[in-house]
């Protein structure tokens, strides 16, 4: 199956009727662009969570458990307005500004706890919690390299987790991205697909940066 996050330059109903055009399978939906009235053809198989001021890895326990609460009522919408979703794209968190090891093990164990209450949600209405890689940038992100995703599947081992691996953020950090493909293996469930120059995450078009797609 082959399909597109939604254009982040035009309303939805314009992204959704240019992938209908284009003959897509299914379209990746922004949840914080959800409106009550979506209606198409598509069969809706992934949704991509809130991401602003979203962290399950907070340090601060207040802000984790918001970013949690939104996430969990952004399942529910999604659920209760029948939009059949059987992947919902989280991102892992972030340590603010470059702390230490012992704040960055406080945020793991954070990131820990976020997730396996997501998973709770998820394995209600059967929906897998995917875990996106994140890009380089100035805070001290959680999930970077394939070993981080490994590291939480070892400690959490649910069949209701899994990766979504983005080529362009991992791009950033220099990864081998055959190399993390065999790593990552079955555990991936979506890929998504964009270029850059490997030093910012610039979302250009495949083949317009540095990635070799031939892998």
């Amino acid at each position: 199956m082959i399909g597109a996050s939604t254009m982040i330059d035009l309303p939805l109903n314009r992204s959704i009727e240019e992938f209908r055009r284009l003959g897509l399978d299914f379209v990746e939906i922004r949840s914080d662009l959800i409106i009550e009235d979506i209606k198409s053809d598509f069969e809706f198989t992934v949704v991509h969570s809130p991401i602003y001021d979203i962290n399950l890895a907070s340090l601060n326990n207040l802000i984790r458990k918001a970013s949690v609460k939104t996430l969990k009522k952004t399942i529910d919408f999604i659920y209760k307005k029948d939009i059949n979703t059987e992947i919902f794209v989280v991102h892992a968190g972030h340590l603010t500004h470059n702390l230490g090891e012992v704040y960055l093990k406080k945020a793991w164990r954070s990131l820990r706890k976020s997730i396996n209450e997501l998973l709770k949600k998820g394995e209600e209405y059967s929906i897998v919690i995917g875990v996106e890689n994140s890009q380089k940038k100035r805070d001290r992100v959680l999930i970077r390299y394939p070993e981080d995703y490994i590291r939480l599947k070892e400690e959490i081992n649910s069949d209701f987790l899994k990766c979504v691996f983005d080529l362009g953020h991992a791009n950033t950090w220099k990864i081998d991205l055959k190399e993390a493909i065999r790593v990552l293996g079955e555990d991936i469930v979506l890929f998504h697909l964009h270029d850059n120059n490997g030093e910012n995450d610039s979302h250009l078009p495949l083949g317009k940066g540095s990635i070799d797609f031939s892998i």
